[in-house]
């Protein structure tokens, strides 16, 4: 009896083993034709599949949005379809974006699929009458319908946005808001309700002004920009908030304040900038500018044009001398010195001032020259759709370590000037992102790097080591599109100019961000030190970025 329960457990030890080895080669067989985009290859794997392969038909649902390839999507919804998460994942797979799918031949496979929230929300995305009509027929999801018209921008009407808020005024929030419908949302309302409902409700609502002195910060912010007086910018010019302060500055700027209101007290380098830009006051930007380092460099653009000489010799990076030149001395004073620091340097900032200045004939010896040079160029060149070849085939055992690699990757810590921000891959979901992004910190890539585009209430983003919002490692990574959603503060996701042109911008969310949701990938979650982020400013440093692994000690 001991040895037949002993073979049992042989037996069954052999079958999970094996089951484990088959799942991992289908992962990586699978991660390899979305690297490839390979359409026929991803039809190839679904034809393999086994009623077993649960894990596997969820990737390549995924995968046939991501690739993309319908009849591989099709054909995964016929085989598996009844299955809820893979008819969850074949919904998301809809709403990613370039996918090219046809709206009337997806809405008539969604109709198949046992009915859920994501399919809602993709009937909505696809954005025909008939997918509307289809996602309004199920009243048993009204409040997600709510949530969502939106989407149906090209078929949703103020009217129907204004019965949605009359049944169900906090999922309907957004949808006003997206589709700046007024008239509807009123203060009254708004104060009974949470944070995201008064950040996106405040622009619309009856009277924002309620809000200018609400305890948080996202709303100050979205009250002030709703508001948009100089006397109610005035109230927060010294908020405790130093992202509530420069939204301040720039509202009370715009509407006639004096400058002389803030330029004698303690500014911050985004505050200056605010400042110098919105006021355009060239006779302000010396005294900053004198001041060196990071004053000097937001200083330099607004700088009168008598002092030419000093930006040009100042140590501050080029951009901020190329935007003196556009500003100050004019666009062709500005195209010669870029072209003179492009052949000199290599200066990605000249180089993207050359790409988006000059017409397209006036480009390509540019490009090609960087594309020789490559590196960073190399990224400024792919936010321009100027792209390098798809990567050549790589084995199998590549993938297969690398989705290893990435199933030890924990989190990582930013070490930033304001104090420490932690946060947790996502690293099932999108392995080859949170890879990439541990072993660029690992070179050191992010360190002594700064915060180049600041957001309040919205995002705080870095990762470009030019500071020109266009630089990169020098390669482009393919999007991992996944079902991981921006609703909450926080969210880590990768920045792009387009499908497949990410590298190493990243951004953190100040608040949750449905318009986001599947059009950027979404790898990691901040999950402490979110009092740290809301003080980031731009050009704020980070000194370092660690990488926790799974046995590692914390």
């Amino acid at each position: 009896m001991s040895k037949r329960i002993f073979f049992l457990f042989a037996v069954s030890v052999l079958m999970v083993s094996c089951g484990g080895v088959r799942r991992r080669m289908l992962n990586a067989e699978l991660t390899r034709a979305e690297d490839l985009r390979n359409p026929a290859e991803l039809m190839k794997i679904v034809e393999t599949f086994r009623p077993s392969d649960k894990e596997a038909v969820v990737h390549a649902a995924l995968a046939s949005g991501r690739i993309p390839s319908f009849p591989a999507w099709r054909e995964i919804a016929d085989r598996f379809g009844r299955r809820p998460v893979v008819a969850q994942a074949l919904a998301t797979a809809v709403r990613f974006p370039e996918n090219g799918f046809d709206p009337e031949a997806a809405l008539k496979t969604l109709q198949a699929l046992p009915l859920n929230k994501e399919i809602i929300i993709s009937m909505l995305a696809l954005n025909t009458r008939s997918a509307f009509q289809a996602a309004f027929s199920h009243p048993e999801f009204d409040k997600t319908v709510a949530a969502n018209l939106w989407r149906a921008k090209d078929i949703v009407r103020p009217g129907d946005v204004a019965a949605a808020y009359r049944v169900y005024p906090a999922q309907a929030i957004y949808s006003a808001y997206r589709m700046k419908v007024k008239g509807i949302v009123t203060a009254k309302a708004l104060k009974s309700m949470g944070v995201f409902q008064k950040v996106y409700g405040v622009p619309v609502c009856d009277s924002p002004a309620e809000f200018l002195n609400d305890p948080d910060w996202r709303v100050r912010v979205a009250a002030l920009r709703a508001v948009n007086t100089r006397k109610g910018a005035a109230k927060l010019l010294d908020d405790k908030n130093p992202l509530v302060r420069v939204t301040a500055l720039s509202v009370y700027l715009k509407n006639g304040g004096t400058v002389w209101r803030k330029a004698k007290s303690p500014l911050s380098p985004m505050e200056v900038e605010t400042l110098l830009r919105v006021s355009d006051k060239a006779e302000l930007a010396p005294a900053f500018f004198e001041k060196g380092g990071r004053m000097a460099e937001v200083a330099a653009p607004y700088m009168p044009a008598s002092g030419k000489t000093e930006v040009l010799a100042a140590a501050v990076p080029d951009y901020a001398k190329i935007s003196f030149l556009d500003n100050r001395i004019g666009e062709d004073a500005a195209l010669q010195w870029s072209e003179a620091q492009f052949r000199k340097t290599g200066s990605p900032a000249a180089l993207q001032y050359l790409l988006d200045k000059l017409p397209d004939v006036g480009k390509a010896p540019f490009a090609a020259d960087a594309k020789k040079m490559g590196g960073v160029l190399l990224s400024v060149l792919d936010d321009f759709g100027i792209h390098e070849p798809l990567p050549k085939p790589e084995a199998l055992a590549v993938y297969l370590n690398r989705l290893k690699e990435a199933k030890q990757l924990r989190g990582f810590t930013l070490r930033t000037e304001k104090g420490n921000i932690r946060c947790r891959f996502f690293s099932g979901a999108a392995p080859l992102t949170c890879l990439n992004f541990a072993k660029l910190a690992e070179k050191g890539y992010f360190n002594h790097s700064r915060f180049h585009r600041v957001v309040p209430a919205f995002v705080t983003q870095d990762g470009d080591p030019t500071g020109t919002g266009s630089g990169g490692p020098g390669y482009s990574i393919r999007c991992e599109y996944n079902r991981l959603n921006y609703d909450r503060a926080g969210r880590v996701g990768m920045a792009l100019s387009g499908k497949d042109t990410g590298g190493s911008q990243f951004f953190l969310t100040h608040i949750a961000t449905p318009h986001l949701n599947q059009n950027y990938t979404v790898f990691a979650q901040l999950t402490s030190g979110m009092g740290v982020l809301e003080k980031i400013e731009q050009l704020d440093e980070i000194k370092e970025v660690t990488i926790e692994k799974n046995g590692a000690p914390r």
